[in-house]
């Protein structure tokens, strides 16, 4: 979970930030390609955070938390705004007081419970339900666990462990790992179980499915589409369980086609709820993009949301047999890009669309700034000069202002200060410059 300012500084591997909509690499994004031994493993790494955005927005359970997220970041904005036109000056209370609130929404994407110990040992991994407490539906819900023999536990299939071994297949999949040797790939790279225990169960327990990596891929993708993944994951379960008794399988692509008919549905009944819940938000933005700039962002995001759950319902999956550059690049134009940050702080994208790179920038401008003051760190230097250097406006007049007091800035000629426009949206700017939208309304 990456929830601080810090993710930035000297963090080594790579990540996604569904809260920031950045993946950060270690790499130049020019320099990736799957093609060259020398950036094979970057170009890999750089794919499995590339599959968490496209979790994400292609997704019915990431896009619930994308939703979810919106949610809190409206309504703190619009309390924010009320505040502003009060003249009340407790935009800071109001950041504050939803650290709560976006705490909350991580569960959709992180939630698990711990490791489980029962009086048993098992030599292969197995998979058992149990209920347990779920915080996302405030409830008793059934889960699903897996016994790992290495460490005789019993691990929830939680959607942390979905998303992660989906990541990780694509991983092995672009470096040509196979099957076979992904075990091994971990006796030497020691990793959380959650990021293979999946893949595992299947190794050991289905001999009949030829290719484990694939299919695992489909397994944790069709997981991932419904808003609850727990009784899900075991209705899972049980129909791959029913097929391959009964002789259904064929091949990865066959067997997830029945396996995604006998789901339909359940996707389609929590696919038309977020249909519905776009509409609504995209409805009401539509009605206020204007007064904000933070809302057009937001409104883009939406429309990537609703254009992965068409996508879905048409196509069922996004995995290809190569992910290489040229699928990342024709994803693109249907998902846009999150902000990549490459090495130093230098921002890039999957294609060049400056105006929706500077939407985006207001979004992750926002994050950043909230974040600092939930976590009550000092904002007395402007972020983006000095510890997240992406900032492009600050010239040697206003160099003072931005490194020691960056909150009484004004508004350049020519705009553009990202930071400014940040404090604005989030009632930050000293009193005289607020007055100027207060009284421009």
């Amino acid at each position: 979970m990456e929830d601080e300012l810090t993710i930035f500084e000297g963090k080594k591997n790579p990540f996604y930030s569904l809260r920031h909509f950045i993946i950060k690499i270690n790499s130049n994004l020019s320099e990736l390609r799957n093609d060259d031994p020398n950036s094979i493993k970057d170009y890999a790494q750089f794919l499995h955070e590339y599959t968490h955005y496209l979790q994400s927005i292609t997704t019915i359970n990431g896009i619930s938390a994308v939703l979810s997220y919106i949610e809190k970041l409206l309504n703190m904005s619009i309390e924010i705004g009320i505040n502003i036109y009060k003249r009340e000056n407790q935009s800071r209370e109001i950041i504050e007081r939803y650290k709560d609130e976006f705490e909350k929404f991580y569960n959709r994407l992180y939630w698990f419970r711990k490791p489980k110990q029962f009086s048993i040992t098992l030599k292969k991994p197995q998979f058992i339900k149990q209920t347990i407490y779920n915080p996302i539906i405030k409830e008793q819900s059934i889960e699903g666990f897996i016994y790992n023999p290495q460490d005789k536990l019993f691990h929830h299939v939680s959607t942390i462990m979905l998303r992660e071994n989906m990541a990780m297949m694509a991983y092995f999949s672009i470096r040509g790992i196979g099957q076979d040797a992904v075990m091994d790939y971990f006796t030497v790279n020691p990793m959380n179980c959650r990021y293979w225990l999946i893949f595992f169960y299947f190794l050991h327990t289905y001999p009949e499915i030829t290719n484990k990596i694939k299919f695992t891929y489909y397994f944790c993708e069709l997981a991932l589409m419904v808003i609850n993944t727990g009784v899900f994951v075991e209705k899972l379960v049980n129909d791959i369980e029913y097929l391959i008794k009964n002789d259904k399988y064929d091949n990865e692509e066959m067997f997830f086609d029945k396996l995604w008919k006998m789901q339909i549905y359940k996707i389609s009944e929590d696919g038309n709820l977020m249909f519905r819940l776009i509409d609504n938000i995209k409805l009401a933005l539509s009605k206020i993009m204007d007064d904000n700039d933070f809302y057009k962002p937001i409104y883009k995001i939406l429309e990537l949301a609703e254009k992965g759950l068409q996508n879905k319902k048409n196509h069922g999956t996004i995995f290809q047999n190569v992910m290489d550059m040229n699928w990342v690049q024709k994803m693109a134009k249907k998902y846009l890009s999150p902000i990549i940050f490459q090495p130093n702080n230098v921002i890039t994208m999957l294609f060049t669309d400056n105006e929706y790179q500077n939407l985006l920038c207001i979004l992750f401008g926002v994050t950043i700034i909230s974040d600092k003051i939930i976590n009550h760190e000092s904002i007395d230097c402007c972020p983006f000069f000095s510890e997240i250097p992406i900032c492009k406006t600050t010239t040697n007049e206003i160099e003072e202002i931005c490194s020691t007091h960056p909150l009484d800035i004004t508004l350049f000629p020519k705009g553009g200060c990202l930071f400014y426009n940040t404090a604005l949206i989030l009632g930050l700017l000293k009193k005289d410059e607020l007055e100027k939208y207060i009284n421009d309304s």
